[in-house]
């Protein structure tokens, strides 16, 4: 027995997304789609079935918000740096 096919307004209100949301997973290859006629789409259950199975997340780790290591950076006063290195340069060309 066939099933009856959906049309991507169904599938929206399904997904709770907007139409346009429908055809840009289309486009992107995440959603199967069958194609009646030259511009027109429908999917079967199974298929927006096999979209959500692949879009579920499996084993998150939980965010550990007290953890708080910095990111290493270039220290403080670059400028001021940058014209201790300025002056070196300038006495090693004067010395030539």
């Amino acid at each position: 027995m066939l099933t009856p096919l959906l049309t991507p307004e169904n599938v929206a209100a399904f997904l709770g997304i907007p139409v346009k949301g429908v055809h840009a997973l289309c486009r992107g290859g995440k959603l199967d789609f069958i194609r009646v006629n030259g511009k027109e789409r429908r999917f079967t259950q199974e298929m927006v079935e096999r979209y959500i199975h692949d879009q579920t997340v499996r084993n998150m780790k939980p965010v550990d918000k007290n953890n708080k290591q910095t990111l290493p950076c270039p220290p403080k006063g670059g400028a001021k740096s940058s014209g201790v290195i300025r002056a070196q340069l300038k006495e090693e060309m004067r010395s030539w």
